[in-house]
């Protein structure tokens, strides 16, 4: 465990000092301002237009109106983003070479290979904190329930974990940083547009496993405020996955 928390700090002190996580945080935070804005407007000129026509206040519902289209915009763009916060990962430690000079060290694969996830989290919750500030800016217009919102922060929060775990997994497989950005956003457009896709009706072995892996229905549900076990040991049945795939992509990289 005190190796785990070494390579996470070793990890977070690298992001600090980097340049590339500030520029993404930046833009990332950019986009989503400007996406809520959007929806936000949307939103209200379809309340304008009942009260138009009805000419009665028409109930506003945040979680359908607002909630739900801005946190799967969110978990659009977080597709791209996370993967350039994570491809350096890895990838950087073997163009530098030290990457034979970690496995030197009396350092557990498991302890580096968590540690890097770690710090990955840690910089991504920081990160979706930043956009608590959006509805808490709503929150001055419109009513809602805050249970709602915690569960889609809590949704997004569990999405990130399996992006993440994805994007490790891409940048133990090259030296290559910008290759291992694009293998995690190959891979994480996959996932997320499996799950927008209609299931065959006949549970043919094809949609038993796009059903299996869709990460889609699970995060909506989530969105709307419906926490079931269900969707949370899926979304971290999910992360594990990933991180056992690239532990053993490490694992077979030290030894090789």
């Amino acid at each position: 465990m005190r190796a785990l928390w070494i390579i996470a700090r070793r990890e977070l002190w690298s992001y600090l000092t980097s340049p590339v996580a500030y520029v993404v945080s930046g833009i990332f935070l950019a986009v989503i301002g400007f996406l809520f804005y959007g929806v936000a407007k949307i939103a209200s000129e379809r309340s304008m237009q009942l009260l138009q026509y009805q000419g009665m206040v028409p109930a506003f519902n945040v979680v359908q109106l607002v909630f739900r289209p801005m946190f799967h915009n969110m978990g659009l763009v977080l597709v791209f983003v996370v993967p350039l916060l994570t491809m350096r990962l890895f990838a950087e430690e073997r163009r530098q070479r030290t990457y034979d000079l970690l496995f030197s060290a009396p350092i557990p694969v498991m302890s580096i290979v968590g540690g890097k996830f770690l710090a990955a989290v840690i910089i991504y919750t920081g990160l979706l904190a930043l956009t608590v500030v959006l509805p808490a800016m709503l929150a001055q217009f419109a009513t809602f329930p805050w249970t709602a919102l915690a569960s889609a922060y809590l949704g997004l929060w569990l999405l990130g974990l399996v992006f993440i775990a994805v994007g490790l997994f891409a940048s133990a497989l090259t030296e290559y940083q910008i290759v291992a950005g694009f293998i995690g956003v190959g891979i994480l457009l996959a996932l997320w547009v499996i799950g927008l896709i209609t299931p065959d009706p006949e549970m043919t072995t094809l949609a038993v496993i796009q059903k299996r892996i869709a990460l889609a229905p699970h995060f909506d549900g989530l969105v709307q405020g419906l926490i079931s076990t269900t969707s949370i040991v899926f979304f971290v049945s999910f992360t594990i996955l990933w991180l056992t795939l690239a532990y053993r992509v490490v694992e077979a990289n030290r030894w090789r």
